[in-house]
């Protein structure tokens, strides 16, 4: 490469690195202006020091066991404590095919993590034509009970996008799959909060 061609390719780069960063600043500020503002609006606290405890279920709760997969959670933020609830900020790392390596693995979320009864074991998508399809190729199907009432959740708590559900261990984590990475409003987050205290209490230890 030329010298003039290695000066063309560096006024093109830097530009363009520079917008990505200025674009994941505000894209981060947004996102926590706006779980700030939900916490507000339902007289919750935001709870950074509960940061490494959440770590911590996340990791013994949701990883994966079998043999190629990979899901494993870091970057919490904004953590909203709900008593029973907790909203967050978090990047997901996710790779369900054993026998290739994904190129784009890591998702940025909007999570609900909240309690079950411990018997449940579920890792499934729900979409909006009120269809649930198992995350893990082989795996047991999701159960009819969860189903009917993850139906009857998402429903009455106008959820937009397909869900995903993850029940273990006696934790429930749910978040919304939007179209566009990140692209969760101050409704969805709502929708979010209310899905998780709604199957919190179908599925609780008393069920």
């Amino acid at each position: 490469m030329s010298e003039d061609s290695g000066a063309l390719v560096w006024w093109i780069l830097v530009p363009l690195f520079v917008a990505v960063g200025i674009h994941l600043v505000l894209y981060s500020r947004r996102k926590r202006k706006m779980l700030e503002a939900f916490a507000n609006s339902h007289q919750l606290c935001i709870s950074p020091e509960s940061k490494e405890e959440l770590q911590k279920t996340l990791e013994n709760h949701f990883s994966l066991k079998q043999e190629g997969l990979v899901r494993s959670f870091e970057q919490l933020s904004s953590i909203v404590d709900g008593g029973s609830i907790w909203i967050f900020r978090v990047v997901e790392l996710l790779d369900l095919d054993p026998h290739a390596q994904s190129s784009s693995a890591h998702f940025s979320r909007i999570v609900a993590l909240f309690e079950v009864a411990g018997k449940y074991d579920e890792f499934f998508i729900h979409d909006r034509s009120m269809q649930v399809k198992n995350r893990v190729s082989g795996s047991n199907p999701p159960s009819p009970l969860v189903t009917k009432i993850t139906n009857q959740t998402a429903s009455s708590c106008n959820a937009r996008h397909p869900l995903s559900v993850t029940l273990a261990h006696g934790r429930g984590l749910v978040y919304f799959e939007t179209l566009v990475t990140g692209g969760e409003t101050m409704s969805d987050i709502d929708s979010l909060y209310c899905i998780a205290r709604k199957l919190g209490q179908e599925l609780g230890a008393g069920v």
